[in-house]
């Protein structure tokens, strides 16, 4: 198994987990296609869904994860077909037991010096209580292009749910096909799931 990995960054979080308001009941409409507005943009997006887990399940939320690229993903029901690939983002805690829900915030730049916040999936999301060392994983689907003509990234940035923890990687998976103005992008993320 192929893995990139990088140290982490240690931010804050400026939501209290300990005064959550009471958890409505979960359902599939809390997960939204939106696109992030930068790679830290998960933390301000997931900050109630994530303070909801921490009151349902009992645990903290989850406030510092490290991040872990794979070259090849778990098969899931969906797999995506060529020019389409799929690789996974493992978020591994490093501290006391946690529980982490929603999505990353991916961000590409290019060596053109433009940049992609990449859009979410419109899937529904799950509590991920994670031990001591466990991790969670989201998968992560994108489109390739032809290296002559496709948009060349320098790397992806990526920012576990709920944190500022936002790690930096060199992209290794050859040019893709920008489609930042598409209304259904082919490069898209998933939310964190429990690791089969």
């Amino acid at each position: 198994m192929a893995v990139a990995s990088a140290a982490v960054m240690v931010g804050c979080s400026s939501t209290d987990h300990n005064t959550a308001a009471p958890a409505p009941p979960p359902t599939a409409a809390s997960a939204n296609v939106v696109a992030l507005n930068g790679a830290d943009s998960a933390a301000a997006n997931d900050n109630k869904e994530s303070e909801y887990a921490a009151k349902r399940v009992g645990v903290p939320g989850c406030r510092h994860l490290t991040t872990a690229i794979y070259n090849d993903a778990p098969a899931t029901t969906n797999e995506p077909a060529p020019p389409q690939f799929r690789i996974a983002f493992a978020f591994r805690n490093p501290g006391p037991k946690c529980v982490v829900r929603g999505f990353p915030g991916v961000r590409f730049d290019g060596e053109d010096g433009t940049s992609w916040n990449v859009d979410r999936t419109n899937e529904p999301t799950m509590d991920v209580v994670l031990e001591p060392g466990e991790r969670a994983i989201a998968n992560f689907t994108y489109m390739v292009a032809d290296e002559a003509t496709g948009w060349h990234v320098k790397s992806v940035s990526i920012t576990p749910p709920n944190t500022y923890d936002t790690q930096t990687f060199p992209w290794e998976q050859g040019a893709l096909n920008k489609q930042d103005g598409a209304a259904h992008p082919g490069t898209y993320v998933s939310p964190v799931r429990v690791e089969q």
